[in-house]
């Protein structure tokens, strides 16, 4: 079988926002295997969400990105994923790339489902509007799952 990734994209995330968004996708840094960054940054204390706010607020351009392990217990998503953080000037964006082979042995014909129950959750609790998610690059039609628009028109689950 080939593996493919599955991403979710949400634009345009508050900097007050970021540092508890990636506390939860991190599990207070739990799930960080590894993380890397396109400019020097100071050591971050992924439990204090202020700490990661200010790396956000201090440094304006830069790129954040973290590679998480498998989780066994009650997070929204149990496989491992990749995470990526641009910072652009006045606004931050949050991609999230899964393959589909662990999302597919996870979650057995209900990957758009729990993709989707996953993003809504995020997008309501963060205040985060806009969102993609679909076959990388999510933002493309042809290949896009749902959006914050509508449901796109791939078929992942078939």
């Amino acid at each position: 079988m080939i593996d493919y990734f599955v991403e979710v994209i949400f634009k345009n995330i508050s900097v007050n926002k970021i540092g508890n968004i990636l506390k939860e996708l991190t599990l207070d840094g739990e799930r960080i295997k590894n993380y890397y960054s396109s400019i020097d940054l100071p050591i971050i204390d992924w439990c204090n969400n202020k700490n990661i706010e200010q790396t956000f607020v201090n440094n304006k351009e830069f790129g954040l990105f973290i590679n998480t392990s498998e989780t066994k217990d009650e997070s929204l998503i149990k496989p491992g994923f990749g995470i990526s953080i641009y910072n652009n000037k006045d606004s931050i964006n949050l991609e999230l790339s899964f393959s589909y082979i662990d999302l597919e042995n996870k979650y057995p014909k209900k990957i758009k489902v729990n993709l989707m129950n996953f993003t809504k959750y995020i997008s309501q609790k963060y205040g985060v509007e806009e969102f993609y998610c679909g076959i990388e690059p999510a933002e493309d039609k042809d290949t896009q799952l749902f959006s914050y628009k509508s449901s796109g028109s791939y078929k992942i689950d078939d």
